[in-house]
């Protein structure tokens, strides 16, 4: 969830309106469809919501489903689309990463993630498919906090960071002063960084938001 105003930068400069996403079809699109065809499809979708059951699907609390929640985050870049390379820290799915390379201002898409599970879940899930598949998206496997030490100095005009709630229990390294600094560092100057929460609302929000802000400020984000 993007809290609001949750934009930091070096320099201001305008990013990015998302690509519209494309609606599957469904046995109600096709009046021909007899009711054996119907019953076939409707199980063939059922086993793949089974298969990607809290990956695809929106959870029990009422968070929004991952690839509208994609939207929103690239929407929130503002008009003008996503100018310059990319960096999406903790893949997750992919769907950020996808989304930012169909960018016609977006020539290069690299993205970080650690979990297993979720990288198995994205060569298993078919809306995952194009992460591996693009010409523009360069995935790489390990610790975001180690790989970008590796990166170049302002080597992104875009930086979106969203990592999991569980990574506040490992010592705070993705919201931790030396990961933002680095992040800093690789961020061009005019570029932009995203960086994603859970709920402001829930218990550790306020708290969580208020010492962001103050570590990203302290590195010289604005």
């Amino acid at each position: 969830m993007l809290l609001a105003g949750f934009a930091m930068h070096r320099v201001v400069s305008d990013s990015s309106a998302s690509p519209a996403s494309k609606r599957r079809s469904s046995p109600a699109d096709d009046p021909l469809a007899t009711a054996r065809d119907r019953k076939r499809r409707k199980d063939r979708e059922d086993r793949q919501k089974r298969r990607t059951r809290g990956r695809t699907r929106p959870s029990d609390d009422g968070s929004m489903e991952p690839w509208k929640d994609t939207m929103r985050k690239l929407e929130s870049l503002g008009p003008g689309g996503v100018m310059g390379r990319v960096l999406d820290i903790c893949t997750g799915l992919g769907y950020t990463a996808i989304a930012a390379s169909r960018e016609e201002g977006a020539p290069a898409v690299l993205t970080i993630e650690l979990d297993e599970v979720s990288l198995d879940m994205c060569r298993r899930n078919p809306w995952s498919r194009e992460l591996l598949t693009s010409d523009k998206i360069t995935m790489l496997r390990g610790d975001a906090s180690e790989l970008i030490t590796e990166l170049p100095d302002e080597s992104f005009s875009v930086v979106i960071h969203d990592p999991p709630a569980r990574a506040l229990c490992k010592e705070g390294d993705l919201f931790g002063e030396v990961f933002y600094s680095e992040l800093y560092r690789v961020l061009r100057r005019g570029g932009r960084l995203f960086h994603y929460l859970g709920n402001p609302d829930g218990r550790e929000g306020p708290s969580l938001y208020k010492g962001v802000m103050e570590r990203l400020s302290q590195q010289g984000f604005w």
